[in-house]
C-alpha cells in the first residue's frame, strides 16, 4: 500500500529521518519482526535515510520496503 507523509518541520539526518533498506527484488518483503533478509544487507550502510525541508511531501510503498522513523539525537 501506498503511504503519504510530510514533515512537519527540517528534518536532517539526526532528527528521526525515515530510515528505509532498499528493495531491488519484484515481490513484497516478507517481514519478521527483527529480522532483515539477508540478501537486502548488501554492505554495512544498508540502511538510507530520507532528511526533508518543511512541509515536502514523498509517498512511499510500504509493501515494497522496509521503514521506520530513525532515532533522533536531538530531542526538544
Amino acid at each position: 500500500s501506498v503511504k503519504v507523509f510530510c514533515y512537519p518541520k527540517d528534518i536532517g539526518e539526526n532528527d528521526g529521518a525515515f530510515e528505509y533498506i532498499p528493495n531491488e527484488r519484484d515481490e513484497n518483503i516478507t517481514y519478521i519482526r527483527g529480522k532483515v533478509p539477508e540478501d537486502l544487507k548488501k554492505s554495512d550502510n544498508y540502511r538510507k535515510k530520507l532528511t526533508g525541508k518543511s512541509g515536502e511531501v514523498f509517498l512511499v510503498d510500504t509493501n515494497r520496503i522496509l521503514h521506520r522513523a530513525g532515532y533522533t539525537e536531538n530531542p526538544r
